[in-house]
């Protein structure tokens, strides 16, 4: 990978807001990074490894996805013992791999919701966001981001729902929602 593009990465990205997308963007920024010869990470916050189809297609093009969660919903209101040390696990690692060096681009799917759930401490997230490598790009996503997140970020996006097929019962299709 060429110098000048290693030289100007090191932005944080937040993806959120109630519409369909956030993953799906995020996903594309690392297709589009991988596209360029960066070397991409991607730590999945909740979500089990297997369930979705850009799981699939990512590693089929060299991206790396750890998927930090279990199969079911977690409940925010009371979460389980095991989603909490899930959470914690997942957010230590991508700390180490955010201050490693070794990865060019690495997105932190769902883990605004995480933080929004409280699964995770507001000191924790900015401790490991701070201690990030200078060149390494950060993109997190997830419903309702947190205030103190939009304040550290360079990017924010939120996607917004104005009409979508679950409000009439529709479920996930595979290969578009899913």
């Amino acid at each position: 990978m060429p110098d000048d593009i290693r030289s100007q990465l090191g932005l944080l990205h937040v993806y959120t807001g109630d519409g369909k997308g956030k993953t799906t963007c995020a996903f594309g920024l690392a297709m589009r990074a991988a596209g360029r010869e960066l070397k991409v990470l991607i730590i999945q916050f909740m979500k089990p490894e297997g369930g979705y189809g850009e799981q699939n297609s990512a590693e089929k093009l060299g991206i790396e996805v750890r998927s930090r969660g279990r199969k079911g919903w977690v409940n925010f209101a009371k979460p389980d013992p095991m989603d909490l040390k899930m959470a914690e696990d997942a957010l230590t690692e991508a700390a180490k791999e955010m201050a490693s060096g070794d990865w060019d681009v690495i997105v932190l799917d769902e883990l605004a919701a995480t933080a929004a759930a409280g699964l995770l401490t507001k000191d924790a997230v900015i401790e490991a966001l701070v201690a990030k490598n200078e060149t390494t790009e950060v993109v997190i996503t997830g419903r309702r981001c947190p205030e103190w997140l939009f304040e550290l970020a360079d990017y924010v996006t939120e996607m917004g729902e104005i009409k979508h097929p679950f409000k009439k019962g529709q479920d996930a299709r595979k290969g578009i929602e899913s």
